[in-house]
């Protein structure tokens, strides 16, 4: 290998791209004149959080942190609304009868608490003249348990979209006649190993005192911007196809419910 590079710049060089990926991905789509259905919303919302929430990973690791106190400190927690952007997306994408508003709302709402109660503890440790050390212990002990509830309520929305591809087969049936599915069910694959490398990241680096920022995430934050490439290609290649596809589906029920109609008038 040559000289200076090493495999921690190998994986922050594959991160910032990731970010970069995406946030053009997030550009290109947002700034298109054509029609945006729902799901393709959602899943470009996916995107960006993924890549905020890499690019938050990639400052830190280089360094590159306010001396401000609660800049320095503070997380946004963005890896919190993946699985929820997720979830609405399949929702909106098959058509599904589903209460995801419900569950977005929630997600907001617990997403706000988590950015509150961070200030609150930063606050708190700043009126209590706290050493920077202290602090930081304060706030590695927090993000320990932050990113275990996290994770718990993750694969509580991630059980849903699963249970909608087992549990709904006449919809998917219906759906498979104008769709190809294969690429969401390997999009479903792909973040259920994103899940398992994130409970194995987890467990190795949790100990009594709290989350270690020594101890690097770099093959979850790999897999992620792989997640990002993957979204990014089938989006921006096939998301006029998708779009095409979500008014063709939409159509053909309005003509199926206006035969019926005609069917019991004559």
């Amino acid at each position: 290998m040559a000289s200076g590079v090493t495999l921690e710049s190998i994986f922050n060089f594959a991160l910032i791209a990731g970010v970069v990926y995406g946030f053009i991905f997030n550009a290109v789509f947002f700034l298109s004149k054509r029609r945006k259905g729902l799901a393709l919303v959602y899943l470009a919302l996916l995107v960006l959080f993924i890549s905020l929430n890499n690019l938050q990973a990639w400052l830190i690791a280089k360094g590159i942190i306010s001396e401000n106190i609660f800049l320095h400190f503070f997380r946004v927690p963005w890896y919190f609304l993946c699985a929820p952007m997720f979830y609405a997306f399949i929702v909106y994408y098959l058509k599904v009868q589903e209460k995801v508003k419900t569950y977005l709302i929630l997600s907001y709402g617990i997403f706000m608490g988590m950015c509150c109660f961070r200030l609150l503890l930063i606050w708190q440790g700043q009126s209590a003249g706290l050493s920077r050390d202290e602090m930081g212990f304060r706030i590695d002990v927090y993000s320990t348990y932050e990113e275990i509830v996290s994770f718990a309520y993750a694969v509580f929305i991630l059980r849903k979209p699963i249970q909608i591809f087992s549990k709904n087969k006449k919809i998917l049936e219906f759906v498979m006649i104008y769709d190809d599915l294969a690429w969401i069910k390997h999009f479903l694959t792909f973040a259920v190993l994103v899940f398992i490398i994130w409970f194995v990241t987890i467990f190795l680096n949790f100990d009594l005192q709290g989350f270690s920022d020594e101890k690097t995430n770099y093959l979850l934050r790999l897999t992620t911007s792989v997640l990002i490439y993957w979204i990014g290609f089938k989006g921006l290649f096939r998301y006029r196809v998708m779009e095409d596809r979500i008014v063709l589906r939409e159509n053909i029920k309005q003509e199926l419910l206006k035969g019926e109609k005609l069917s019991l008038i004559h």
